[in-house]
């Protein structure tokens, strides 16, 4: 009886068949060959991922912290944009803060929607109302925000006129 050992090689795996002394190297495809094949997706487990009740729980838990952290970061810029939205002069800053709001209500609604799948009826109808709110002012404050920087900039374009009319 003859007995076939596997040994290295330059690539680190061979393989060996019985009878036969050589070693082979095995085809190594790496993670650059497996990007250009044909299929554009990556194959993705068709098995559905069940949680056990302390699985679940942990990821409630996160979810939901995540969920309380962006609306709380949401209510207190919105809170603080609006009170000083008005007294902003320079369109750059209230263009910044605008994306600040609008990135924030992204984050939100991220947040509310992944933890609203985990929820039951009832609770997940009182995040979605709850979170629907808050984005709608959101929404409103970034409406007024872009109106106030059409002003701003309607102002700035008569102002550079009529010292243009004033020079001639």
């Amino acid at each position: 009886m003859e007995i076939s050992e596997s040994s290295a090689t330059a690539d680190g795996i061979s393989e060996s068949t019985p009878g036969n002394s050589e070693s082979k190297p095995l085809q190594r495809i790496d993670e650059e060959q497996i990007s250009n094949t044909d299929d554009p997706e990556p194959r993705k487990s068709k098995r559905l991922h069940t949680y056990t009740e302390k699985g679940l729980q942990y990821k409630l838990s996160q979810k939901e912290k995540d969920y309380i952290r962006a609306k709380k970061e949401l209510k207190g810029n919105i809170d603080s944009v609006s009170m000083i939205w008005t007294d902003l002069s320079h369109s750059d800053t209230l263009r910044k803060e605008r994306a600040v709001i609008e990135e924030l209500r992204k984050n939100l609604d991220e947040g509310h929607s992944e933890f609203v799948m985990l929820l039951q009826h009832d609770e997940a109808r009182d995040v979605i109302t709850e979170a629907g709110y808050l984005c709608k002012q959101a929404v409103e404050l970034r409406s007024k925000i872009s109106e106030r920087i059409f002003e701003l900039e309607r102002e700035e374009m008569r102002s550079r006129r009529s010292e243009k009319s004033q020079s001639s």
